[in-house]
């Protein structure tokens, strides 16, 4: 479990060391057929390809600005295009990295917020 932890602080370094106690625990009780299906999905695509989603409504895609993992090349090359861009909204928080959910909470509800706003 240690290099897993490692990991995790590799690419989140600002979450907090309890939220990583918590997703440790959660972690330890996720099946290992179930982790090796997403790293495979991760690692090699989803085995449907990189087909347009099915969902047709407005969607807000939110990322970390110093994610080391989903970088914004990967957001625009791999994500953004499988929605459609009439209804598609793109936000970066600032300061956090993988988890912007966990390292900037307040951040993350704001665009949320905004993106609903525009929904009205």
């Amino acid at each position: 479990m240690s290099g897993f932890l490692e990991i995790r602080r590799q690419t989140a370094p600002s979450t907090p060391e309890a939220e990583f106690s918590r997703i440790a625990a959660a972690a330890a009780n996720t099946r290992p057929d179930l982790v090796r299906a997403a790293a495979d999905a991760w690692n090699n695509g989803h085995p449907a390809g990189q087909r347009p989603s099915g969902f047709t409504g407005p969607v807000l895609v939110l990322s970390g600005a110093e994610d080391p993992l989903i970088t914004a090349e990967v957001v625009a090359s791999a994500i953004a295009p499988r929605f459609d861009p009439a209804g598609l909204a793109l936000a970066e928080i600032g300061q956090s990295t993988h988890w912007p959910h966990v390292e900037r909470p307040a951040a993350v509800a704001g665009e949320i917020d905004r993106f609903l706003d525009r929904m009205e």
